[in-house]
């Protein structure tokens, strides 16, 4: 059986295969980007501290200047990034349980002079 794409048929085969490879490229882009992150956690943890605490202190400043409440969705959205920074701060220590739990064994990085 094909498949009529208007300027050309294609097999089933053909079709499959193309869904493989373009699964396995989208992998391959998500496995790189992974990699990449991991390399700059420590100083995008540091800006997102950074972020978090210049957030916190603007919703002071204005609630202090203007007198009135904060929203309950902007107290909402600031408690999570709170968190959610805390969480990543604290990756480090938390980082050998989680993979201990999951059954992950991370290999110790070997120096290129040994």
């Amino acid at each position: 059986m094909s498949v009529n794409l208007g300027f050309a048929q294609a097999s089933n085969d053909f079709l499959i295969a193309a869904l493989l490879i373009y699964s396995l490229a989208v992998l391959a882009f998500a496995g790189g980007s992974i990699a990449i992150l991991d390399h700059v956690h420590g100083w995008v943890t540091k800006l997102a501290i950074a972020v978090v605490v210049c957030t916190w202190s603007w919703i002071a400043w204005q609630r202090w200047r203007t007198g009135r409440r904060i929203t309950r969705v902007t107290a909402a959205l600031i408690i999570v990034a709170t968190l959610l920074t805390a969480t990543s701060a604290s990756w480090p220590l938390i980082e050998p349980a989680a993979f201990h739990a999951l059954g992950i064994v991370k290999k110790k990085a070997v120096r290129a002079s040994e």
